[in-house]
């Protein structure tokens, strides 16, 4: 996404998709009703393509969560009107006269909440990768978030964070027994998913089955399936 603190330069490259017509039928990327177009930007002192996407369902969703907050914002006065000055969050939507030790009038400021409606719908994700189209990019953006998230479950759900074991067999263990876990959990959560769960047939007198794949192998392997399974089943789901 596009680094934290670049509001100029989100706001700019709205007004630069909204100038190419981005909602034409054109730059519709084929994904949840999604539009897109790029542009070359430089961010942060480097030169990188940027992809700025348009989504209706996303611009509707923020647009109901914008009006319920003003709707929220424009009770809370009543309920301080021996404030001085209201806090900066109602500045932001309303236009505010005080008088004396009151506030005396609260209105909605039309212009500023047009201005954040205008915002809405659309996200920016920028790389350096120029041959990679707003659809490769977004598949690309999607992928890494879920990978991540699994990684994290596999962490904190089954604790593997901490190993807590004292050699490296019984750590390739663990680590197999997690990766085991984790893979026929993804094959069970989704009804579509063409992933199929792994069984393994292990004899007593075998002490230590992950311990022959090796812990690098049995990185690969992880990712590999987490990145295939997503990749069938979530790379198409609403941002």
């Amino acid at each position: 996404m596009l680094p934290t603190g670049n509001i100029g330069h989100f706001k700019e490259l709205i007004k630069v998709a909204d100038s190419s017509g981005i909602t034409g039928s054109r730059n519709s990327i084929g994904m949840d009703g999604i539009y897109a177009v790029s542009t070359p930007r430089k961010i942060l002192g480097t030169m990188l393509t940027a992809h700025i996407f348009y989504s209706p369902q996303k611009r509707a969703l923020e647009e109901e969560a914008l009006y319920a907050r003003v709707s929220r914002l424009e009770i809370e006065p009543n309920t301080m009107k021996r404030m001085k000055k209201l806090p900066k969050k109602y500045s932001e939507l309303f236009k505010i006269e005080s008088g004396g030790n009151a506030v005396t009038s609260f209105t909605r400021d039309f212009d500023k909440i047009d201005t954040q409606l205008a915002q809405k719908g659309y996200f920016v994700l920028a790389t350096n990768d120029e041959r990679l189209t707003s659809a490769e990019v977004l598949r690309v953006y999607r992928n890494k978030d879920v990978i991540e998230k699994a990684f994290s479950s596999m962490k904190n759900q089954l604790d593997l964070k901490r190993m807590r074991t004292h050699s490296s067999v019984t750590t390739d263990g663990k680590l197999f027994c997690g990766f085991n876990v984790t893979t026929n959990r993804l094959a069970r959560v989704s009804p579509r998913s063409s992933l199929k769960p792994i069984c393994f047939n292990v004899k007593p007198s075998e002490p230590s089955v992950a311990h022959s794949y090796g812990m690098l192998s049995i990185h690969r392997l992880f990712y590999q399936v987490v990145f295939l399974f997503y990749q069938n089943n979530y790379s198409n789901r609403a941002f």
